[in-house]
């Protein structure tokens, strides 16, 4: 077994310069190790990874060394731990992994999770308990699993130097159980702030109270209660919320200022109470009569499709930023002549193309801003600088779109496969924004329709979804709804845009497909998003027969 080593927790709030912090101490641990083995840093979001791969690239002259690796919990728990070992302990290879719709219905949900395991593919639902079950001894377990589990642990010794956990205030209580077990064998830095757990809200706490009186194993570090963002006015009311060794004092000179808010719309007062029932906070500001919590400002990235509206809202998007002095950090493609037409007219600082839709950006190569990059740099899960992982704003097209804002851009209605979906999976999950652009119908084929005919976008990356009847932003990007109140716009549900298109061309008839499957879409990290099975022959009944 590895040597026993004092791990650290560490409680810091928000705007206690958390990232950079965690950056250093990385570097100083990197700094300090006379062996080959990695440095993890990881995080629950892909948001905060970026940051802190940002942050490490900032203090260590503009790369990430070989020896770090920067990862979200689900992708190091899978690579690290179920993939590897799966198979010697439970018997059974898991050698993918999916985030597939499943079913409300628990009996449903349960027979679908077991078809997947059968297959070698784990839900990421799923990743936190598993993994846990190969890394924590429970009860009752007999010796030959208590071995399989020291077995895995001295495999991961071997390997890894030193474990940072982030965003520690999001994991569940399986997930923090295996991580405190890791960190009894393998030095780890685990920092959170419980005051922001928002899924798990009393997970983090427990785990830091058991982990507290328990100095065999954790040292705990004094909390950090400086902010350095957060205004003083603030504070005094966002620390009644708080434990007393919790609560905040700032060295920002913004006082702030309080408002009371009064509003006699029910969706408001709905909002309202959500966020008060659970002691959370909302800073929102206002800009030209709209409210946004994000800046449209200089050095934004963009990237859109090869459809139609897709092309034709770059032209738009060219037109207001000439009208605000707005200039664009850079623009990815697939590219086609409006995005080099931004280039042309000295609007973007580059271009980086991994393919070309037109002459004129193949032409437009010729210009020293503009980048030929590798799919690798495109989209590889492998490479830590992927640039969808860097985009603002993707605006994609879609086949079909239903009302779980799923996507489908590679099985027409008829069931037949039109194409490969190309980087539409990839730009969706990258970007802080994804807008889908669709026609309500196609021909005469509902655009936005109940359940989309194969999933090759999943609806969690898809943040907008605009028709020529109407926008509707997904209820889970709360924030944009907030921003948009607002705003003069035809905004409806997906559901009302479902309707409006039944409405018109009646709901379709769903193609009968068999068992056969004849395709298997992936995202870029090996998830396993869908499949597709061969078309039925189309048999006429009786009825139909007699017209």
């Amino acid at each position: 077994m590895c040597e026993k080593l004092l791990s650290q927790i560490q409680i810091a709030g928000a705007g206690a310069g958390k990232t950079y912090s965690l950056a250093e101490k990385i570097l100083i641990r990197y700094n300090k190790k006379e062996n080959d083995k990695i440095i993890y840093a990881i995080s629950f979001t892909n948001y905060a990874k970026k940051n802190i791969e940002s942050r490490v690239i900032e203090l260590n002259n503009g790369q990430v060394p070989d020896d770090i690796c920067i990862e979200t919990v689900h992708s190091f728990l899978l690579n690290e731990i179920v993939f590897p070992f799966s198979k010697y302990y439970f018997g059974a290879a898991f050698s993918k992994a999916t985030s597939m719709k499943l079913s409300d219905e628990i009996k449903l949900k349960n027979y679908q999770l077991s078809r997947m395991n059968e297959m070698g593919v784990i839900h990421n639902e799923q990743v936190f308990n598993k993994a846990k079950q190969m890394i924590v001894c429970g009860k009752g377990e007999t010796k030959a699993k208590k071995r399989k589990k020291e077995m895995i642990i001295e495999y991961l010794c071997a390997s890894i130097d030193a474990i940072f956990l982030d965003e520690a205030q999001d994991l569940n209580s399986d997930a923090l159980c295996l991580f405190g077990r890791l960190a009894e064998s393998i030095y780890s830095y685990i920092v959170g702030d419980p005051k922001q757990a928002i899924k798990y809200p009393k997970d983090f706490r427990m785990f830091i109270e058991q982990a507290s009186v328990n100095d065999l194993k954790f040292h705990m570090l004094p909390a950090n209660t400086v902010t350095r963002r957060i205004p003083e006015r603030h504070l005094r009311i966002s620390n009644l919320f708080c434990p007393v060794n919790e609560q905040q004092t700032t060295i920002s000179n913004v006082k702030g200022n309080l408002y009371y808010i009064y509003s006699t719309d029910e969706n408001f007062s709905k909002l309202y109470e959500r966020y008060y029932s659970c002691n959370a906070l909302i800073y929102i500001r206002q800009e030209s009569n709209t409210f946004t919590t994000k800046d449209f400002k200089n050095g934004f990235s963009y990237q859109t499709g090869v459809g139609g509206a897709s092309i034709a809202s770059t032209i738009s998007l060219a037109k207001i930023m000439k009208e605000r002095g707005i200039r664009m950090r850079f623009g990815v493609g697939g590219l086609t002549k409006p995005m080099c037409d931004l280039l042309i007219n000295d609007q973007v600082d580059a271009l980086l193309d991994t393919q070309d839709f037109d002459l004129a950006a193949v032409e437009s190569v010729k210009d020293l801003r503009h980048f030929r990059i590798s799919a690798g740099q495109y989209a590889s899960p492998f490479n830590k600088g992927a640039l969808v992982n860097k985009l603002d704003f993707v605006i994609l097209a879609t086949l079909e779109v239903d009302v779980h804002f799923n996507c489908n851009v590679v099985v027409g209605s008829d069931g037949m496969i039109t194409g490969a979906q190309g980087g539409h999976p990839d730009t969706a999950a990258g970007a802080k924004c994804t807008i889908v652009i669709t026609p309500l119908l196609q021909g005469r084929i509902p655009a936005v329709c109940s359940e989309v005919t194969t999933v090759t976008t999943p609806g969690e990356s898809v943040d907008v979804v605009i028709t020529d009847y109407g926008i509707a932003i997904n209820p889970l990007r709360e924030d944009l709804i907030t921003c948009m109140k607002d705003v003069d716009l035809p905004f409806k549900t997906i559901e009302e845009l479902r309707d409006i298109a039944y409405g018109i061309a009646g709901e379709p008839q769903k193609v009968e497909f068999g068992e056969r499957i004849v395709g298997i879409i992936e995202s870029r990290d090996g998830t396993i998003m869908d499949v597709v099975r061969q078309i039925k022959p189309f048999t006429f009944s009786d009825s139909d027969k007699l017209r």
